[in-house]
């Protein structure tokens, strides 16, 4: 899974975001990073594979202006095509997506449909390629297609045919492109808001003296001298975020349905992981035992956001005792033959306050 974060205030959005994405980008990601913000209607965008070190080091993303921005760390950097953001072709429009393609037939037909009527229409398509292994949507020519740019020129071609919302926008394009993921979207058009739409993958809000923060977990929040509200947007949801706060509206992913996890649920993972994490250090690859009790799913109807509860116990863990996080690297069998196949991850251990 990726890691993304948004911000809006009064402050330059680069330096933020990084830091941000430094403090959480090796939970899972570390393989290709991007940015973007806007300024006086102007998109500034940039992405590299690798770190954010990787990021701050070959552009100029830490001097981007603007304060308002999004930010992306992808966990397999297998081919560059797929690093993100990925930018409409007007340059207007920049989208982050943290999460899986659904592996229902469903679902897969009308991603495919979807990519085949922008290519059939004239889009340029970079991210093209004919990796064995992509989970993509499909084009009839056998070439795969990010999902994530398939979700940003859709985005764009909405808008121009139908003149909705962006927020009506994205939770139409949610809709007929339903996938396990969870969307941060900026565009030139409306520089004062990000566009979140989320099914079941993790998106925490942190409202904070007249800034406002997106992460995909509580740890890449940064540290501030007051919180004023910080919670989990909702799923299956447009929502619309601002500096002073956000807006759930009322425009709903159709179509899906995602089965929250119950308090006694909640207590019995995070009860499960402090036992374990009190006897060893644990990589965060190897926690699934003892978070889950069922296993996953990627079929439309039957997701459950079980990114969300892992990060969710590991930040009550933090908050409740010493949770030591360190870094070791680890080769990941699913990226065997692309050569970059060897990445850090986060191990944790416990103990009590």
């Amino acid at each position: 899974m990726c890691n993304i974060a948004g911000y809006i205030g009064n402050r330059p959005a680069a330096p933020i975001l990084i830091e941000m994405l430094r403090r959480q980008e090796w939970l899972d990601g570390g393989l290709s990073t991007g940015i973007a913000t806007i300024h006086e209607g102007k998109l500034y965008y940039a992405k590299v594979v690798g770190d954010v070190d990787t990021l701050v080091r070959e552009t100029e993303a830490l001097s981007f202006p603007g304060t308002i921005g999004i930010i992306h760390s992808r966990p397999d950097g297998n081919f560059q095509k797929c690093a993100q953001p990925f930018v409409n072709e007007e340059k207007t429009i920049a989208l982050v997506e943290n999460g899986n393609c659904c592996s229902d037939e469903e679902s897969r037909r009308r991603q495919n449909a979807v990519a085949e009527l922008l290519y059939e229409k004239g889009v340029n398509f970079p991210s093209l390629h004919r990796y064995e292994r992509s989970s993509y949507p499909k084009l009839k020519n056998g070439d795969y297609v990010s999902y994530a740019e398939v979700a940003v020129e859709y985005i764009s071609h909405l808008r121009k045919t139908t003149g909705d919302s962006f927020e009506k926008i994205m939770a139409d394009m949610s809709t007929e492109m339903y996938a396990d993921v969870v969307g941060l979207m900026i565009t030139a058009e409306q520089p004062e808001n990000i566009f979140v739409t989320r099914i079941s993958r993790p998106m925490n809000i942190m409202l904070a003296g007249g800034e406002t923060y997106l992460a995909t977990s509580q740890f890449g929040f940064p540290e501030v001298d007051h919180i004023d509200y910080m919670a989990s947007l909702p799923g299956l949801r447009s929502c619309v975020i601002s500096k002073d706060g956000f807006e759930v509206t009322k425009y709903a992913v159709e179509g899906g349905d995602v089965r929250e996890y119950t308090v006694p649920e909640f207590m019995g993972a995070y009860e499960r992981t402090k036992a374990a994490l009190a006897e060893k250090t644990i990589n965060i690859d190897d926690l699934g035992p003892y978070l889950f009790t069922e296993p996953g799913s990627l079929m439309r109807g039957q997701l459950r956001p079980r990114a969300k509860l892992m990060y969710d116990v590991l930040y009550e863990l933090s908050e409740s005792g010493t949770l030591t996080m360190t870094t070791e690297e680890r080769e990941l069998p699913w990226l065997a033959g692309t050569g970059q196949s060897r990445v850090k991850r986060y191990s944790f251990s416990y103990k009590e306050e």
